[in-house]
């Protein structure tokens, strides 16, 4: 059946449905089953399922035939007695079982839940407040309790070039000794993106530097009081002295069936993107952090976010490019 959440597969035994898989796909039915298929045989379960996504129907009343331990049928169990629209964390689960350390286990059988949606284990949370990484838990209740990315905007193209160009002679000083002797060029053109978002540091002011094209897809979250926004020449100015010498050595001081080799200078390509990967950090780092709060709870993911501490008060910002 269609849903909100996608493509969901049914799976039913004579007791009762046992089975909900996401994005409609089939387990590896074990030796002892046979599947076959009938819409019929499911359509009660199916018309819960279509009235709870539409907001009609709130308690699920299908036959169920939950396989599994004892201890996660007891789980399973008193999930299903969770009120709709309320939440409660691992903790409160394992004591209402009896087994107030079994938190971890409580989790567990949450995670191996066969029936989701039916069985709410999407109405578990961490014990702080935070959303636990159960996709669907994430879907209903809202963003995940706290996303970090180092690059806030994704599906981009960047560019880098390099020219190098060099010039070796050899020069046979005796029938035992060659020299090799060169000069090589190198020009490490400026990385960017085509979108023209970039930043860079300046360390003598401590501004971000900025494409003055650039200035207007700043975040109004972006914490002008404590770093400044400049606009100018982002990208860095490629050098045009970037000049290596090449010395190579070959002695023969047995004849010639054995040869000795060495040398100083850069024998091999270095693009720059690895040259960049290697150098060292600015003061500052771009990334986004986003944790909900009654406000966000319900909007779409945006890159830029503000963090909140206990007393809901301003604690740290956030920053990126929209």
């Amino acid at each position: 059946m269609q849903s909100p959440l996608g493509a969901l597969l049914l799976a039913a035994t004579e007791k009762g449905l046992c089975g909900i898989y996401f994005d409609g796909k089939r387990p590896k039915a074990k030796k002892s089953e046979v599947w076959v298929e009938s819409e019929q045989a499911l359509r009660p379960c199916r018309l819960e399922l279509e009235a709870y996504f539409r907001g009609e129907l709130k308690e699920f009343k299908c036959s169920l035939d939950l396989r599994g331990t004892d201890f996660q049928k007891r789980c399973w169990e008193a999930l299903r007695k969770i009120p709709f629209g309320e939440i409660c964390s691992y903790g409160d689960i394992a004591r209402e079982i009896g087994s107030p350390k079994g938190f971890r286990a409580v989790g567990q059988a949450n995670h191996n839940n066969p029936v989701p949606i039916i069985v709410p284990c999407h109405r578990v949370i961490g014990a702080n407040g935070s959303l636990t990484g159960f996709s669907y838990a994430d879907f209903l209740l809202g963003l995940p309790y706290e996303s970090q990315r180092l690059n806030p905007i994704v599906g981009r193209t960047q560019t880098y070039s390099e020219l190098g160009m060099f010039a070796q002679d050899a020069f046979k000083v005796s029938s035992r000794l060659t020299l090799d002797l060169g000069l090589r060029w190198d020009r490490f053109g400026p990385a960017g993106f085509k979108d023209g978002l970039i930043y860079n540091w300046d360390p003598k002011t401590g501004n971000v530097i900025v494409p003055q094209s650039a200035v207007k897809s700043i975040t109004p979250l972006y914490p002008t009081n404590l770093i400044t926004v400049v606009p100018g020449q982002a990208q860095e100015s490629p050098s045009l002295r970037n000049f290596v010498p090449r010395i190579g050595v070959a002695y023969r001081p047995f004849g010639d069936k054995f040869v000795v080799r060495g040398g100083y200078g850069i024998f091999n390509e270095s693009f720059c993107y690895f040259t960049l990967a290697l150098a060292g950090t600015s003061a500052i780092a771009l990334s986004t952090t986003r944790r909900p709060s009654a406000w966000i709870m319900l909007t779409p993911w945006r890159a830029c976010s503000t963090e909140r501490s206990s007393d809901d008060s301003p604690a740290h910002c956030g920053w990126d490019w929209q």
